[in-house]
């Protein structure tokens, strides 16, 4: 590879980079603790698997104490990143409103797309 294809590969990069860490700045999501992430991370995962998952499964793989995780699912349904459904009796984690708005924000400034609109 020359030089300067290299020099031009590394700047795309930096930009890009810049702009998906803006786009998590400006939703709030790189302002959550390691641990808000990490549940977010597996509620994300979950649905993407067509899985449901509860607070409770998440005390169950041993990510934190009960106390903790009940402590961060509180901040990131109040900060709108994760909705809580409890129609079935059991309380079901859900993505929010929030996190769905950076996710496709975060989709077209990759170049997947707009689905879900």
């Amino acid at each position: 590879m020359s030089l300067l294809f290299v020099r031009i590969i590394v700047s795309s990069l930096t930009r890009l980079f810049t702009l998906f860490t803006t786009i998590e700045r400006e939703f709030g999501i790189a302002s959550l603790e390691k641990g808000e992430r990490e549940i977010l991370d597996l509620i994300v995962a979950s649905e993407e698997a067509g899985k449901e998952i509860s607070s409770e499964s998440i005390v169950f793989l041993g990510v934190a104490s009960r106390a903790t995780i009940y402590r961060r699912v509180s901040s990131l349904r109040n900060l709108g990143f994760v909705d809580i459904d409890d129609t079935s009796g059991r309380s079901i984690l859900k993505t929010g409103g929030r996190f769905k708005a950076f996710a496709k924000s975060f989709n077209i400034a990759a170049g997947i797309g707009n689905e879900g609109s």
